[in-house]
């Protein structure tokens, strides 16, 4: 069963209020050790969102 449009839209609101949210405390931060840890964490989050986004059901039929 696919997820609502809105919960799709609340989800990706979220992920990117948690990404800008990442960033933002990086470009706080002095340690320039942290704020790599801090940015590599907001990318990666980015990249699994996607990924998810990107992911077909489980038995989908693709054509080859």
């Amino acid at each position: 069963m696919a997820r609502s449009h809105e919960y799709t839209q609340g989800k990706r609101a979220g992920i990117k209020w948690a990404i800008t949210w990442l960033h933002a405390r990086a470009n706080e931060m002095n340690d320039e050790h942290a704020k790599a840890i801090l940015n590599t964490a907001a990318f990666n989050m980015g990249v699994e969102n996607r990924t998810d986004d990107q992911r077909e059901p489980f038995g989908a039929i693709t054509s080859t």
